[in-house]
């Protein structure tokens, strides 16, 4: 058995094996070059978009051409300058797997101490391409609880983003400030250098189940958890580790060794985890397969796996 976040599940052997099979992790890259002072908190996001790792999985091809970008959004301010080498149709495949009611103000504000979805955009929130190569990070400033911005505003931003960044300026990265209706929201646009993403069994889709879970499972920064048996001392969280979104079909996520023996210890940042999720929804989950993230962890002796899983 394991702990599953909500409820308790039986882990077959099976599954136990397909998340294991070690893999060495080593940090992708954000280049940074500030073109204007970030927040503590963008500043920390943006340099740990180093958690992931490699696939085959490409995105699919895109029929938008720059013309139909606008060069600015309403109110937003665009600055380029945040990594290199990035692709046009990698950042809007990112972008285009946002997928919220477009006039509508969406409430956005950080996910609630016990991992449950609250707001429309419980941040953090990342949208990533399908390569895993272009990804979007959405930012919230100020101190009142929540912040507004409709789709709209989001998109409009990321697409001025492409468009004067990415095209205009060879592939840069860069943020939109002032979006939404205090204009307390920013976002990120910046590449990834994904690696030890392995996508693995074609499965019925289950992405819609993977987004719910996405946003509710915990994604602190702090403090660093120690997985391993609780008997163990410094331990204070189990491993095996899973989420589950709510049943019948349910987007399971499980945390365990990468080598399948029982006595590892490892730690880890939720973030760590949440960031790994995010890379696992992006390539596999969305092409309808399951997933492994492996090397996990300060030692790399995790691996986090990503499945469909029928609850009876």
């Amino acid at each position: 058995m394991f702990a599953l976040e909500g409820s308790i599940i039986y882990l077959s052997a099976a599954v136990l094996a397909f998340a294991a099979n070690p893999l060495q992790l080593q940090d992708g890259l954000l280049e940074l070059s500030s073109p204007y002072e970030l927040s503590a908190s963008e500043a920390r996001l943006l340099s740990s978009l180093n958690s992931s790792h490699n696939s085959s999985v490409n995105s699919p091809p895109l029929n938008v051409t720059v013309g139909s970008l606008p060069t600015a959004p309403s109110d937003a301010r665009v600055r380029c300058g945040y990594s290199s080498e990035l692709r046009f149709d990698d950042c809007m495949d990112a972008l285009n797997t946002f997928v919220y009611p477009p006039r509508r103000n969406l409430s956005i504000g950080n996910r609630i101490a016990s991992g449950q979805s609250y707001w429309d955009l419980d941040l953090p929130v990342r949208w990533v391409s399908g390569n895993g190569l272009c990804s979007f990070e959405v930012f919230k400033h100020g101190r009142q609880t929540r912040s507004l911005a409709t789709g709209n505003d989001l998109v409009s931003a990321g697409q001025a983003l492409i468009a004067q960044c990415v095209q205009a300026r060879n592939g840069q990265g860069g943020t939109a400030t002032m979006i939404g209706v205090n204009g307390q929201i920013s976002l990120v646009m910046g590449r990834t250098t994904p690696r030890n993403v392995e996508c693995l069994d074609d499965v019925h889709p289950y992405y819609d189940h993977c987004n719910e879970l996405i946003a509710s499972i915990p994604a602190s920064v702090t403090p660093v958890h120690v997985f391993g048996p609780l008997s163990r001392a410094g331990v204070d969280q189990l491993l095996p580790k899973a989420w589950a979104s709510r049943p019948p079909n349910v987007c399971l996520l499980v945390l365990a060794a990468s080598s399948g023996q029982a006595d590892v210890t490892d730690s880890s940042t939720f973030f760590a985890i949440w960031e790994a999720f995010v890379l696992l929804k992006a390539m596999c989950v969305r092409f309808e397969k399951t997933g492994r993230v492996s090397g996990l962890g300060g030692r790399g002796q995790m691996s986090l796996l990503v499945l469909p899983y029928l609850h009876s």
